[in-house]
């Protein structure tokens, strides 16, 4: 996820791209997909150590909640 960052030109620490390669967080969180191999598509939005967005998608394909039209209210 990096590469985001990096091709938008995100130079500090304000905002942090990752990803979930082995599929550990998504699993813990129940957000991934049942076949456990992948994430869901979702945004995780923590100020302070405090989460204040959290969204998956419910459909394939879609950024409705994982989109920063969605996200960037809370930045």
């Amino acid at each position: 996820m990096s590469g985001w960052g990096k091709a938008n030109n995100v130079t500090n620490n304000d905002i942090i791209f990752l990803s979930d390669p082995n599929v550990g967080f998504s699993k813990s969180i129940n957000w991934a997909e049942p076949s456990g191999h992948r994430g869901l598509r979702y945004a995780i939005v923590i100020d302070h150590g405090k989460v204040i967005y959290a969204q998956k998608e419910t459909e394939r394909g879609n950024i409705q909640n994982s989109g920063a039209e969605s996200i960037i209210p809370y930045l």
